[in-house]
């Protein structure tokens, strides 16, 4: 208790506490979105932009460099990166034969290794990867209908294992939630009660995990979205909402925010003026507000929602025993970072005075790493931000294999001497896997 007390004031004082008038993120404030045959950019004042572009339908997430979104293009059977405020295609990600239906590719994210795991239901059905030499590889098929992953709807890596959360998507009341090992060599069942998961997210304050439903009323009546609690095997009923009829593609905000919120799509019911569109949900009091109206009659569905600019932190491997970790704070400029490292996990959380959270839970390893007692190990965590952008050095070979299998989590913060507390942005953590 008292290391944890006293690193706790160890990180506060290295992060310069100090009063600011202003200049802190604690919320995403921009968004990218996909819907039918269409891309959307919600700038930060709630206007709309959107392309046609009938060959992407569901699948994106930011890339691991923070600066392009990664979508399926099924028509042409790839991967594109699309500029997210411009909504331009910039190139190919990959091309593979697999990518050629409308579901091939429902859901995308990536590991601390920077390989990019998919879910697809069409022509393979299962889970996937594309490591960074753009091989596409199969982690987990269905050897069956009656097999576990036949109809696999939605993935996201696990914030507390570093394995993959995987939704079955069948659209009927009671589908399981399943955790994958990386391998695909083993899995696990979280919890049941899911009805045709669309969108899947945990909150890392919580450990509480939550799940979109999808079509409205013709499948999910009072069921907008579910939730399995931390510690419980049934997922129950979160929101149920007459306008948002399905809340397709939850995302989460900072887990730093005073207040905690997450963003989701809406099913465009015809017969229900105003459902359409883009919405803010508040955590604790489960209640919905929309942030923005589609207003495309006919093409008004929401199926994925992404933050611009969310993915702060994101590790690569790079060789054995070695990562580089990137830290992508967009507008940031030369403000200066720090990097550390945990290997207690991301809960309890740090509050500071202005009700944020560093999502980190120091121990030793933290203050090593603050006070760069790791030489040759953790190199380029502290310094200053080159538009907006930095890159820290994670070395272990010199330990061998005796560290494999090992979690360790990472944090950081963006400092700015005129932001509340001297802090002005404090990214989700994110778990790496020795």
């Amino acid at each position: 208790m008292r290391t944890a007390v006293l690193t706790s004031i160890l990180i506060a004082t290295l992060l310069g506490v100090l009063p600011g008038a202003g200049g802190a993120q604690p919320h995403f404030p921009e968004f990218f979105a996909t819907g039918l045959a269409h891309l959307y950019h919600v700038d930060t004042l709630g206007k709309v932009s959107s392309v046609f572009f009938p060959g992407i339908v569901s699948a994106a997430t930011m890339n691991w460099d923070n600066r392009t979104v990664l979508v399926h293009d099924f028509v042409n059977s790839s991967i594109l990166r699309v500029d997210p405020q411009a909504l331009t295609v910039l190139g190919t990600h990959v091309t593979h034969p697999s990518l050629n239906d409308i579901s091939s590719v429902l859901s995308m994210e990536y590991d601390h290794n920077g390989d990019l795991f998919f879910t697809s239901t069409q022509p393979l059905v299962g889970v996937f990867k594309i490591d960074a030499g753009l091989n596409l590889s199969t982690v987990k098929a269905a050897a069956s209908t009656l097999a576990p992953f036949a109809n696999v709807g939605d993935l996201t890596v696990d914030i507390d294992s570093g394995d993959l959360i995987v939704a079955d998507a069948d659209p009927v009341l009671g589908q399981p939630l399943y955790l994958l090992r990386r391998d695909g060599l083993a899995y696990s069942t979280l919890g049941t009660g899911f009805n045709f998961s669309f969108g899947t997210q945990k909150h890392i304050l919580t450990s509480d995990i939550y799940s979109g439903t999808c079509c409205g009323s013709s499948l999910s009546t009072g069921q907008s979205v579910l939730v399995l609690r931390a510690g419980t095997s049934q997922a129950t009923v979160y929101l149920n909402h007459p306008l948002l009829r399905a809340g397709w593609g939850p995302c989460m905000d900072r887990a730093s925010a005073p207040s905690p919120q997450f963003h989701t799509g809406a099913w465009d019911d015809p017969q229900t003026p105003g459902s359409d569109g883009i919405w803010r949900v508040d955590i604790l009091s489960s209640t919905p507000t929309r942030v923005t109206s589609i207003n495309n009659p006919g093409f008004g569905n929401i199926y994925h929602v992404l933050p611009v600019f969310e993915r702060n932190l994101q590790s690569v491997q790079v060789g054995q025993g070695l990562w580089d970790i990137h830290l992508n704070c967009s507008g940031q400029g030369s403000k200066s970072f720090i990097i550390a490292l945990g290997l207690s996990g991301v809960r309890p959380a740090v509050p500071l005075q202005d009700g944020r959270r560093i999502p980190l839970v120091p121990d030793v390893l933290t203050v090593a790493t603050l006070y760069s007692l790791l030489p040759g190990v953790l190199t380029g965590h502290v310094g200053s931000l080159v538009n907006g952008a930095a890159k820290a050095r994670l070395d272990v070979t010199m330990f061998g294999n005796s560290l494999g299998g090992i979690p360790i989590w990472i944090g950081a913060v963006v400092l700015d001497p005129a932001a509340p507390l001297g802090i002005a942005v404090i990214p989700d953590s994110k778990i790496l896997i020795l």
